[in-house]
């Protein structure tokens, strides 16, 4: 990858990856007018990570459809118009839906989610560009990491934990992954695009963690758990959520950071923002 543009570059995992790769971010606002054009022209590969709708506290439909759906299009649509070779669309396991064993890049989505429903437009939208350009969707499971918004799960959980604050624990359980290992997957696939294009490919660990383990891990890690109230589960979440990730395997990947070690980089991350 010579030159590298990201959408959604101010996010989590964007964030991470234009730091990581040295890439460049393209503005929001670039994702719905035609100053795409000049701002793509030259670009090698674009990395579309920009989403809205899969945080508890984002409840605007309308711009769920907009930024997943539309924003997708106007992307492809500019890529293909200067010529970018690569398009890599960060999907998501909430395309599955309710599955009763790991989740396989060849099931059908069910989703049930506006936010579910808004990616797997993504990937079709993707796929349907690869006759353009190479085109790759990966579907990441539960990324998580040191720069995580701090309401999110594992921040809270370990706020609450530092500062001795009751935590209410959400029953519930995922395929985590640390996000260091999602831009290796990524950097592993960019190598490969042309040989891969139009795959979809899950970057999951394999195995579900429960909130609980999540929970002792870092109670671990502290040497202490905060007082606990117990919550049922989602009733959005999988009966099973973890990836079957032999294609992603069979490619050179394989997640390197442990949850300990990713949970425990996330915890001194914390403590030292807190002196």
């Amino acid at each position: 990858m010579s030159n590298v543009m990201v959408s959604g570059s101010s996010g989590f995992i964007g964030g991470e990856i234009k730091t990581q790769l040295g890439a460049k971010g393209i503005p929001r606002n670039y994702l719905y007018s035609g100053k795409l054009d000049c701002l793509l022209d030259g670009a090698d590969t674009v990395i579309h990570c920009a989403a809205y709708g899969n945080m508890s506290w984002h409840d605007d439909l309308e711009e769920t459809f907009d930024v997943n759906v539309m924003s997708t299009f106007n992307l492809l649509e500019s890529c293909r118009r200067v010529g970018v070779k690569n398009f890599i669309f960060i999907g998501s396991s909430s395309e599955y839906g309710d599955k009763s064993e790991p989740m396989s890049e060849e099931m059908l989505p069910q989703t049930k989610t506006m936010y579910g429903v808004t990616k797997v437009c993504g990937t079709y939208l993707t796929r349907h560009y690869s006759q353009y350009m190479n085109t790759v969707t990966l579907r990441p499971f539960s990324i998580y990491g040191e720069k995580e918004d701090e309401r999110r799960f594992i921040p809270k959980l370990i706020d609450a934990t530092l500062n001795n604050n009751p935590f209410t624990l959400q029953e519930g359980k995922h395929d985590w992954v640390h996000v260091d290992d999602l831009i290796r997957a990524i950097d592993i696939v960019s190598k490969c695009m042309h040989l891969i294009s139009g795959a979809v490919i899950n970057v999951g660990g394999g195995r579900e963690i429960t909130n609980n383990e999540v929970m002792e891990t870092v109670g671990m890690i502290a040497g202490k758990i905060p007082q606990l109230t117990v919550a049922p589960k989602k009733p959005t979440d999988s009966t099973v959520w973890c990836a079957n990730n032999g294609k992603i395997r069979s490619l050179g990947w394989k997640q390197k950071i442990s949850l300990y070690e990713g949970l425990k980089r996330c915890y001194d991350y914390k403590l030292s923002q807190t002196k």
